[in-house]
């Protein structure tokens, strides 16, 4: 396996030893990267002084290790992964996949380290947003609704900002759009990913923080610790659900905190958690061929099949007889 370290930050002058790492060189906005290492296309560009994108489509010819070490902290990322093949996402302790099945965007922290394993093979389709923090505090400020928060709480220098969820219908219909344009338009790429960059952080700085309640996440590393340990005990108990009282007293936090930690953390609260998690083992047992869907509903301690397809078809947007003919 290959390991690629490398930084980012909303100033480009990272691109030139990123080439380097992927055996490329940079030509205008695109990135060449060896053959041997990955095929198609990886463009980054400067959108604004505050703002900068990274796209990449194609596919990895071996397996990479990416190593992300920031050297400064006043950006967060903003990562959406339509990746076929899920990938690994590793911070602090949490190790998770991530993908266009799973996890699909990430707002990272550009304080937090990160390594990232993508497989040979693997299709790539995804985009970086890279927005300086101060940019998003102006931002927020001048709705009514964020001034007091942000005038007597927020601190970015004590809080890391940090949250993996699924995508918005709004950001992957956005996404599509763009693929179509730059597809039948491959000339005007910079045009349309300028374009898709300020939809997009419409759709992250607006709506994301009025649909899931929270202004910002003020996370502490110590607080992201013990919800991945949480993560953690909930996959090794797949079979049913711990409840929030055990899981509380793990990460020594009041059920109430925990809560709201979990949910600024993943996106997700912890029963809903739990479920997709349960989904996404599902899809893989699935994929092996090795299990009939009734096979699966007794393992996973499913209450009934169609309670597990309804929740398949939700989740997926596919049945589970659908999908199983779809990988025959």
């Amino acid at each position: 396996m290959k390991n690629i370290r490398h930084r980012f930050g909303v100033e480009l002058d990272w691109v030139e030893q990123f080439s380097q790492a992927l055996e490329g060189h940079q030509d205008g906005i695109n990135i060449i990267d060896s053959k041997a290492i990955f095929q198609g296309s990886r463009c980054i560009l400067s959108i604004t002084s505050d703002v900068s994108v990274m796209f990449t489509d194609g596919v990895y010819q071996q397996d990479i290790t990416f190593q992300l070490k920031n050297t400064s902290d006043d950006f967060v990322w903003v990562w959406y992964n339509l990746n076929d093949e899920n990938s690994q996402f590793n911070a602090v302790s949490l190790k998770t996949e991530v993908g266009r099945w799973n996890f699909n965007s990430l707002v990272v922290d550009s304080k937090l380290n990160v390594n990232y394993v993508v497989k040979k093979d693997t299709n790539t389709f995804s985009l970086v947003l890279f927005i300086k923090k101060e940019m998003i505090k102006k931002h927020l400020i001048s709705k009514n609704q964020f001034k007091k928060v942000f005038a007597n709480t927020f601190d970015f220098k004590k809080h890391m900002i940090f949250s993996m969820s699924r995508m918005s219908p709004e950001s992957l219909f956005l996404i599509e759009e763009f693929r179509r344009e730059i597809k039948n338009s491959k000339d005007n790429t910079d045009i349309f990913l300028s374009a898709l960059t300020f939809n997009l952080m419409s759709d992250y700085l607006d709506n994301y923080f009025m649909q899931q309640n929270i202004v910002i996440s003020k996370i502490k590393a110590e607080d992201v610790e013990a919800i991945v340990d949480s993560q953690e005990y909930i996959f090794k108990n797949i079979q049913a659900f711990p409840g929030i009282p055990v899981l509380a007293q793990r990460a020594e936090m009041s059920e109430t905190k925990y809560k709201k930690m979990f949910l600024k953390i993943t996106g997700l609260t912890p029963n809903l958690f739990y479920q997709n998690h349960k989904l996404r083992i599902s899809r893989k047992m699935l994929e092996s061929q090795k299990y009939t869907v009734g096979e699966i509903v007794e393992i996973l301690n499913y209450s009934t099949s169609s309670h597990f397809s309804r929740q398949f078809k939700s989740y997926f947007g596919i049945s589970p007889k659908e999908y199983m003919l779809s990988i025959h």
